[in-house]
């Protein structure tokens, strides 16, 4: 969840005339929802073969 703030808050105040930067907040949202993603299946997985 921090990482998900951290990497919204240079965004946070743009306005419309910068909005073209909001492209790298996508990117990073986007880098960090397939890590958490995939740290989450790997800990379901792992839970399931252990009990």
């Amino acid at each position: 969840m921090l990482a998900y703030l951290l990497a919204v808050l240079p965004y946070a105040r743009l306005r419309d005339r910068d909005s073209v930067r909001a492209h790298g907040g996508w990117t990073k949202f986007l880098l960090i929802n397939y890590v958490v993603g995939f740290l989450i299946t790997m800990l379901m997985i792992w839970h399931t073969l252990t009990t």
